[in-house]
């Protein structure tokens, strides 16, 4: 598994395995044939196997930048001997081995986009990000295509991929990346100035291909340069394939990252699969998804958001409605004051919050669910376990047949689990509350303190894990019906 070289512009292709410019064709010395990274084959007399690792000098052999390609048709990136045991990488190199040489590699497309598409397992590295660019200058691109594809298992770090030249109102779907199954997008920076508002599988900045896969999505800088530019998501989630996204880190900003936006694209609320953000940035003005809710249908997305505006706040949206952990608009919350809970986050001030939850699609068969978990050290004992929250007034009917908890404990003799529910099919009374909520009110908001609790019926086993999650069947009419649900329990 050698070192590979590309210098572009050199007058020999040499046999790549030294980065210096060839004295005869074959001599050793760099290839000089940037169609290798395009798909080509090595020259006779050198090749290219699984595991190799080619570097690419990012200025020709006179030390100018290098011209940029105007694709004339769709063009493969890396090569097919490639194997997910042994990628073959290609790195865009910042100057380290050819020391002074940092410029960019640049592919554009001026009417149809044409498609750069990553090998199978291929690794593609820009050192610095945004030196390898895939850019599209026209008005009116094709309609579903997009910039560049990842091939299974590809990994691509650092590209840049640009579409600012779409108008608002523009009919076609600028779309940027698209990934196959187990494909990495790292550190791409994306510049968006308009995309169509389609809810087709085509809208969004990065997409699947349709059929089931994991795909990831790494620290993204995506802006949005045009106020009034449509816009369709960062990921998409389709209503027939079970996609599952993951993006962690990264952020989403410009003057067109405002109310009326979503994260989650998905054609008119309906959708499958999941999608988790995690350290994601983006602004509180934006939705979680279109629409903000997901339509009912039979299926079950889950989607799930921590990082707004680079804060703690995080945001679950589901088939029953939402939650959020979201502090900036100052929800009541439980005094941490009591020995036996600990609602502050942990941060240097520690900051109060709970769980704000509206569920307008609550039913018995997708009932709102939130669970914590937390680590039992205290001596092995009969415990009295308690999950407090706050009910809206206006929520009538609600009680312990649609409103309850389940707590999970380690039997101290036993060591199996113990699950103890609250749920009462005689729709009793919600036990009532005297914790010390902040406040009963938010807004035009009105709640009452209410609480589910239990005796265990043996000793919980010390160092072990205790789940509690409260569930509720009961759908809120209106937008005031929200429960707060404090993010610890008690254990007394």
């Amino acid at each position: 598994m050698p070192n590979k070289y590309i210098r572009p512009g050199a007058t020999f292709n040499g046999d790549g395995t030294a980065p210096n410019a060839a004295t005869s064709n074959g001599g050793v010395g760099a290839w000089n044939d940037l169609g290798i990274f395009r798909g080509s084959d090595p020259p006779a007399g050198s090749s290219l196997g699984a595991g190799d690792v080619v570097y690419i000098r990012s200025k020709d052999q006179s030390g100018a930048d290098i011209a940029p390609i105007t694709l004339t048709a769709n063009q493969n990136l890396g090569s097919t001997a490639a194997s997910a045991t042994n990628p073959i990488t290609w790195v865009l190199d910042d100057g380290t081995v050819w020391p002074g040489a940092n410029g960019t590699l640049k592919f554009t497309s001026s009417g149809t986009a044409w498609i750069s598409a990553v090998r199978n397992y291929n690794v593609i590295e820009s050192k610095v990000r945004g030196n390898l660019q895939f850019e599209n200058t026209s008005t009116a691109p094709g309609d579903g295509v997009y910039l560049l594809e990842l091939g299974l298992g590809a990994h691509v770090i650092g590209p840049r991929l640009e579409y600012t030249a779409v108008p608002n109102g523009y009919g076609g779907r600028a779309v940027f990346a698209r990934l196959k199954n187990g494909a990495i997008l790292e550190r791409p920076v994306v510049k968006v100035r308009s995309m169509s508002s389609f809810t087709s599988d085509a809208s969004s900045v990065f997409i699947g291909p349709g059929g089931r896969g994991k795909y990831t999505v790494i620290d993204p800088d995506i802006e949005l340069t045009q106020a009034l530019g449509t816009w369709a998501g960062v990921v998409y989630l389709d209503n027939v394939w079970n996609y599952d996204w993951n993006v962690i880190g990264g952020r989403l900003y410009g003057v067109g990252a405002t109310t009326g936006k979503e994260i989650v694209n998905c054609p008119n609320g309906n959708a499958t699969g999941m999608a988790r953000f995690v350290g994601f940035q983006y602004p509180r003005s934006m939705s979680a998804v279109r629409g903000g809710l997901f339509v009912l249908t039979e299926f079950a997305p889950v989607v799930s958001l921590i990082g707004s505006d680079g804060g703690m706040g995080g945001t679950i949206v589901d088939r029953w409605g939402w939650v959020t952990s979201r502090t900036d608009q100052n929800p009541p919350y439980l005094d941490a004051a009591l020995p036996y809970l600990a609602t502050a986050l942990p941060d240097s001030v520690g900051t109060n919050w709970s769980w704000r939850l509206y569920a307008p699609n609550a039913d018995h068969q997708y009932p709102a669910m939130v669970t914590a978990t937390k680590l039992y050290t205290g001596a092995p004992g009969v415990k009295t376990l308690t999950q407090e929250f706050l009910a809206p007034t206006t929520l009538t009917g609600l009680n312990k047949r649609n409103v309850w908890v389940t707590f999970t404990y380690i039997d101290n003799v036993t060591g199996l689990p113990v699950t103890r529910s609250t749920k009462d099919h005689e729709a009793s009374a919600l036990e009532a509350s005297t914790a010390p909520w902040s406040a009963t009110t938010w807004g035009p908001v009105s709640t009452v303190k209410r609480k589910c609790e239990i005796v265990t019926p043996t000793a919980v086993k010390q160092n072990t894990p205790i789940v509690v999650t409260w569930f509720c069947t009961r759908n809120a009419p209106t937008a005031e019906d929200v429960f707060f649900i404090d993010p610890d329990f008690g254990i007394n």
